[in-house]
């Protein structure tokens, strides 16, 4: 995408990152993100993913499982360059299962980027999810990918 990235913090601009999270837009997300961006999630392998080529890399592994991710945005929280966004998160998965997780993201802006995503749950994933997780941050590591290095 080629357009001017927005210099105002707004609800336009949570929206569209939100939409390109559901549309498995990679590159759309990470148009709005700085590069030394910040995105701490307990649904990945590692925490936090820092820098565009660690949070390409999440994103990737994130939807090679999803087969509809969906973010139904209950309300959006702006003070100056910092924003909370109430989500019902509603993924469904490859396999048909749909996850249906309330969540809060915090959001941070530099004036022409997003510099942090962080997500807050109501819970520390456990089970089957838990344990694709644990699994794949020890796969990372043993892979080598537990410290990509970051390019934007």
């Amino acid at each position: 995408m080629n357009e001017e990235r927005p210099r105002e913090f707004n609800k336009a601009v949570i929206l569209k990152l939100m939409q390109s999270f559901e549309q498995k837009d990679t590159e759309g997300f990470l148009e709005l993100c700085a590069d030394d961006c910040a995105l701490i999630d307990p649904h990945y392998p590692r925490i936090p993913l820092k820098g565009k080529s660690a949070i390409r890399q999440g994103l990737e592994w994130t939807f090679k499982t999803l087969e509809k991710p969906v973010f139904d945005v209950r309300r959006i929280w702006i003070d100056g360059d910092e924003a909370v966004v109430y989500v019902d998160t509603r993924h469904r998965l490859k396999n048909g299962i749909t996850l249906n997780v309330p969540q809060l993201f915090r959001i941070q802006w530099n004036g022409q980027t997003i510099t942090l995503l962080q997500s807050f749950l109501p819970y520390r994933p456990g089970g089957l999810v838990g344990l694709i997780i644990r699994f794949h941050s020890l796969l990372w590591k043993l892979l080598g990918k537990g410290k990509p290095t970051s390019t934007p």
